[in-house]
């Protein structure tokens, strides 16, 4: 028993009462007055006169001396049957602090107005989750009508502190709880067992409980299922209850909106409501239904096909567009000292690359937005054929070789030129065919580069020579010609990436305007040699004037001739740049000892290990693969850079 379970009205001597709901009946029983309620978007209160009360809505003659009945008769003849509390206690009135208009005021059952705000200015109802902190009331609302029209689009749904702790909401428009879990509609009096039944939850404390229906009164919340009205017939689906499916609905007359599941409930109900006897007379059309409540009576109604159906905004989705692009806040920190200076950052210099514009939060978005894939219609398409001559461009490389009789001498050519060591039987290899890797870090580097070209708004631009922005020019005029051939445009490409000489800072740039470190950069310096390869052997090897690739009696002096112009080491050629840039970060993020880590007999022994599997499984398996690409429904963000990021970073596995 608490010190507040006492009666504190004014004269009242009882108490303290064991609990404070015996204390609560109490002062209802012995204090309450009548209060102001609402119906119809109006607010009335009980007329007391010699004892009795009096129903102050416009007509109506009726009067008693018990509350309890006066209570039942606002309830049932003129709110549907829907509690309303039309009396409470002085201090809870008090308490409310909701003033009323003074040109509203309250009305007796005579029309006289008895309270206005010079009178009265306290509050209306208790203190705890009131519906004023989740919804406003309709005014057009109509509580004589059997169904309730809902607004394409428009979101219903409201909650606070008491319906989270039930794991419900309210559905402001039905008048009707949801639960969040189980996407049932549920009316006040069904929470309880609800919780009991399906989610096995203990019993609610008194005093959330108390809170909760109180809460429901006010907000006029259903006690019943069978006092819910339906949405009206044609429009969007009620938010978060189990989706529409397909049924039917009648149409033997204008004011019927009757819906089911099934064909023969369908056809029951026109034998019984329209008296039609025979099955050529029932009217009746296909369309998607929902119902409000699961296993209680039939209250199916018809849902509009082509209506965008109600949606909770996406909170998070619109901080991330709106909120956080707005935020000037510049993520690029130069360091204090030359001791915070990475070694790898030391030797490129990129942390002194162009800082106003790496600090610059519409230039950073710029330069993410650039890396990101592409529409199939945009820039009329250009793209797309882009990314078809990509991929035709490495599949050529990975093929030219077959069937030549030379492949392997010509395959250690491209790595050797004509100074093959005798102690080595390393050679060039294609990537494999189930790789998608390589050929989408290729596509991500061309689009970047001819997005800048087109007008992309980065200022990061590709400093490309007078050759190369002809190659470029030229190739822009070949993807745009829709007639084209797939050959002509991979040929095309192929003479813009030849002519290729050195890289762009933009490859190791973040979505932050940082750089990446170097273990993030060193596969794509891996990426970057292999695109140098190939296109050195296509270069080689490709009969650009003819339809199709043939075999040369000099294919060796070919290979060889391209190794020593552009592959050779020592040169200041774009291979050697990235040669040595990989090295160094591969120093960095791989070391064994005191020796510097090789990456290319790294990449060569993991990939003599993959291969060694690879035919471990065929033998098992009996040459059957059981994924060779990565499904649809996976993931996979190949332009996702951040450490520790994989495949298993999305749904469905996370």
């Amino acid at each position: 028993m608490s010190e507040n379970d006492v009666c504190d009205h004014p004269g009242c001597a009882m108490g303290p009462f064991p609990t404070c709901d015996i204390a609560r009946k109490h002062r209802y029983r012995y204090h309450s007055v009548p209060i102001p309620f609402l119906i119809g978007g109006n607010e009335y209160v009980l007329g007391q006169s010699n004892g009795h009360y009096s129903c102050p809505l416009q007509g109506c003659k009726f009067i008693s001396k018990k509350r309890e009945n006066i209570q039942k008769h606002v309830n049932v003849a003129h709110n549907a049957s829907v509690k309303i509390k039309v009396f409470d206690t002085p201090e809870f009135v008090v308490a409310s602090k909701q003033v009323l208009d003074q040109d509203s005021g309250v009305h007796d059952g005579t029309g006289n107005l008895i309270w206005s705000e010079d009178v009265w200015s306290y509050d209306l109802v208790p203190e705890g989750p009131s519906h004023q902190d989740v919804c406003s009331r309709d005014p057009s609302f109509d509580v004589d009508s059997s169904i309730v029209s809902l607004s394409p689009s428009v979101d219903y749904l409201m909650s606070n502190d008491v319906l989270d702790s039930l794991g419900v909401c309210l559905h402001i428009q039905l008048r009707v709880l949801i639960c969040y879990s189980c996407k049932v509609a549920l009316t006040s009096g069904m929470v309880s067992g609800h919780r009991k039944n399906h989610h096995n939850a203990c019993q609610v404390p008194s005093a959330t409980m108390e809170s909760f229906l109180e809460y429901c009164l006010q907000s006029n919340v259903y006690e019943k299922p069978e006092h819910v009205k339906i949405p009206t017939a044609g429009g969007p689906p009620v938010q978060m209850i189990a989706s529409p499916v397909e049924g039917f609905s009648c149409t033997a007359s204008a004011d019927c909106v009757y819906a089911v599941k099934d064909l023969g409930t369908i056809q029951r109900h026109s034998r019984s409501k329209h008296g039609v006897t025979g099955l050529k007379g029932i009217q009746y059309q296909s369309c998607l239904v929902q119902h409000i409540f699961t296993a209680i009576g039939n209250s199916y109604f018809e849902v509009g096909q082509n209506i965008a159906p109600s949606a909770r905004p996406d909170i998070k989705s619109t901080l991330k567009a709106t909120f956080l692009p707005a935020v000037e806040l510049s993520l690029v920190v130069p360091a204090n000292t030359e001791r915070e200076r990475t070694p790898l950052m030391r030797f490129m210099g990129w942390d002194k690359f162009k800082v106003e514009l790496r600090i610059n939060p519409a230039q950073r978005r710029a330069a993410e937005q650039i890396k990101k894939k592409h529409s199939d219609d945009e820039f009329r398409g250009i793209l797309t054929c882009l990314a078809a001559a990509v991929q035709d461009h490495m599949t050529r490389a990975s093929t030219i070789l077959d069937g030549h009789p030379h492949r392997l001498s010509l395959s250690k050519i491209l790595l050797y030129g004509d100074a093959i060591p005798r102690e080595t039987d390393n050679h060039w290899r294609p990537v494999s065919d189930e790789n998608v890797e390589y050929p989408s870090f290729v596509v991500q580097f061309m689009r970047s580069i001819m997005r800048a070209h087109l007008g992309f708004p980065l200022n990061f631009l590709f400093e490309l020579s007078v050759a190369q922005t002809l190659c470029l020019e030229e190739l822009v005029i070949v993807l745009r010609d829709e007639n084209a051939s797939p050959r002509k445009r991979m040929i095309s490409y192929h003479n813009f990436a030849w002519s290729l000489v050195d890289t762009d800072p933009d490859l190791a740039l973040r979505a932050d305007g940082n750089f990446c470190e170097a273990s993030v950069l060193t596969p794509d310096l891996a990426k970057f040699k292999y695109l140098c390869n190939v296109t050195s052997l296509l270069e080689a090897l490709m009969d650009k004037d003819q339809d199709m690739d043939s075999i040369h009696s000099d294919d060796h002096d070919r290979v060889a001739r391209v190794h020593d112009r552009v592959l050779r080491l020592g040169r200041p050629t774009t291979f050697n740049i990235v040669y040595e840039m990989q090295q160094y970060a591969s120093s960095l993020s791989i070391t064994i000892g005191v020796h510097t880590m090789h990456m290319d007999k790294l990449r060569d022994g993991i990939q003599r290990l993959l291969q060694v599997s690879k035919s471990h499984y065929s033998a098992l398996t009996n040459d059957l693969f059981m994924l060779k690409v990565v499904p649809e429904q996976v993931k996979d963000d190949l332009t996702n850079s951040t450490c520790g990021y994989s495949l298993l970073s999305e749904g469905p596995f996370f």
